[in-house]
């Protein structure tokens, strides 16, 4: 049990730091937006998180993720079309 938690809090600080990074370097170059894919959410709300000067677009398949992107700050979800 002790080793899952460990891992999995390791992956929560990797995911934080390229966020942290994506924003900063999204601020230092003046972009018009960022673009993130999301199954779960999860890296959008980070994203969200650090506040970049832009907004975020999310896309993602999911009706009930994009409705939870709605209410986080910057987030402008959109409906990604599977292939098929």
């Amino acid at each position: 049990m002790e080793l899952q938690d460990i891992a999995s809090s390791y992956s929560d600080s990797i995911s934080e730091e390229i966020c942290n990074s994506a924003a900063k370097m999204a601020n230092n170059l003046e972009v018009d937006a960022l673009f993130v894919y999301t199954k779960t959410g999860h890296m959008a709300s980070l994203l969200s998180r650090c506040r970049p000067d832009c907004p975020i677009f999310a896309f993602t398949s999911t009706t009930s993720v994009r409705r939870h992107l709605n209410l986080q700050w910057g987030l402008i979800p959109f409906r990604k079309l599977r292939a098929s």
